[in-house]
């Protein structure tokens, strides 16, 4: 079995290891943990005492050699020089018998564990991917643990459902918080349970647009962050659907399904500029062209509601400039009135228009992948009062006509007149045979009815 070494021990045998800081040995009898005799606990090293050990939730590092009954080893944290972090009896992929393990023990302790193979494997054993690793079936594992740390994980999401938890480690001297519309400056360290090496310390940095959905930065990331004021470390852990999900991450080498460990430090934050806070037309265009760009990159992804939410924040922009008119508004707390002039001569204002309706364009094919036909339909109207030549709007429009039973008609009046405008648009085509066909059926049976009903009366 591979040694033991902690920063309290020389060069000495796992067997060798005295039993508590004093030196006084332990009595030899094992502890039956469970009481039904599938975990037993030698105590090899005491630990820090402490009023509190590890608890239901808390995320653990262990360093660990694991062998069978006749002395063959069948892994070790120690080769790999990192410890293995997992949460208590959370949904990491670890044995059952781990966390009755662990959970009896202190901070620096080391113990021997023979755990049973209910407790293990079972019936099924295990054999890695690459069959360096075979534990048979019915297997007794003998594990020599090391509880090198361990910290409460709060949930701090708001179902309770346990994928996001934070674990404060440093607290802030200050209550600075950022939010959606933040640009977020970290550090961070990233642990995979079961992995050879980690991510040391990088420097990182979200900006609003990117949000995310970048390879280094998972969902759960930016969520964390929000709820973190400058200065504070914390350690978040991730469950795999709000970390790299069934994919996992090459770069990271984080297998498929895994949850994953951040030990981050939120350094800074700055906060976007919105629509409201500028005066200049130029500059409220480029907000609006960048957020239409993002919308884009997010439907391409297939991420709708986001791209959805960048359009239409987009569409604040051009707002600006399409409702620039001299208003008043009082000053909070002073009676005198301030005049805001918003200058944007007619050449912004028109520009603002066409990008406002190719930005809604994009949001009503949002709500077809949705499936929000009355949605679709109020956007296309909108753009068509100002478009009547806009081809995406009317295609847009007839799918969700063609969606409405009593509204066939209309469907194919708007395919036609997306036709009209783009010729060669095949998909238009397409659905106006479609619709047609659709509308030559309901005539005949319609027809077939009311002959039915006109004999009968006769």
């Amino acid at each position: 079995m591979a040694r033991i070494l902690t920063s309290d021990t020389t060069d000495l045998s796992p067997h060798e290891l005295p039993a508590t800081r004093s030196g006084k040995p332990e009595k030899d009898a094992r502890e039956d943990v469970l009481g039904d005799g599938s975990i037993k606990k030698q105590l090899l090293y005491a630990g820090t005492k402490s009023k509190r050990k590890p608890q239901k939730g808390d995320y653990c590092r262990i360093h660990y050699n694991c062998e069978l009954p006749n002395g063959r080893e069948i892994d070790s944290t120690r080769d790999r020089g990192l410890p293995h972090p997992f949460t208590l009896y959370g949904n990491d992929k670890v044995i059952e018998g781990w966390s009755h393990a662990v959970a009896t023990m202190q901070k620096g302790e080391v113990a021997r564990f023979h755990i049973e193979s209910e407790r293990a494997y079972g019936p099924k054993g295990f054999t890695s991917k690459d069959k360096s690793t075979v534990i048979p079936a019915h297997a007794t594992l003998v594990y020599d643990i090391e509880l090198v740390s361990y910290t409460k994980n709060d949930d701090i999401t708001e179902e309770k459902d346990g994928t996001v938890r934070k674990s404060v480690t440093r607290r802030a001297k200050h209550d600075h918080y950022p939010n959606k519309r933040c640009d977020i400056d970290y550090s961070y360290d990233l642990e995979v349970p079961g992995a050879s090496k980690s991510d040391r310390l990088h420097a990182g940095r979200l900006t609003e647009d990117e949000a995310s959905d970048r390879e280094d930065a998972p969902r759960g990331l930016r969520y964390a962050l929000e709820q973190m004021p400058v200065g504070q470390h914390a350690t978040i852990t991730l469950a795999p659907e709000k970390a790299f999900g069934a994919t996992g991450s090459k770069a990271h080498g984080v297998p498929p399904d895994s949850e994953v460990v951040y030990r981050v430090t939120l350094v800074d934050f700055t906060t976007e500029r919105t629509p409201w806070d500028s005066e200049d037309a130029e500059e409220l265009l480029g907000m609006a062209e960048a957020r239409k760009a993002a919308g884009n990159e997010q439907f391409k992804r297939g991420d709708v509601p986001r791209a959805f939410q960048h359009y239409k924040r987009a569409t604040h922009a051009t707002g600006v400039i399409l409702l620039s008119f001299d208003h008043e508004r009082t000053k909070e707390g002073d009676e005198a009135e301030e005049k805001i002039t918003i200058h944007a001569a007619d050449g912004p204002k028109r520009r603002a228009r066409r990008l406002e309706c190719s930005v809604k364009a994009n949001m009503a094919a949002c709500h077809v992948k949705l499936g929000e036909w009355k949605k679709c339909k109020d956007i296309c109207l909108e753009i068509l009062e100002h478009e009547d030549h806009n081809a995406k709007a009317h295609y847009r429009l007839g799918i969700a006509y063609e969606h409405f039973h009593d509204q066939w008609d209309l469907a194919a009046l708007e395919f036609k007149k997306c036709l009209e405008d783009d010729p060669k648009n095949r998909d238009a085509a397409a659905r106006l045979a479609r619709v047609e066909k659709k509308i030559k059926g309901q005539n005949s049976k319609d027809r077939k009815r009311a002959g039915f009903m006109f004999s009968k009366a006769v």
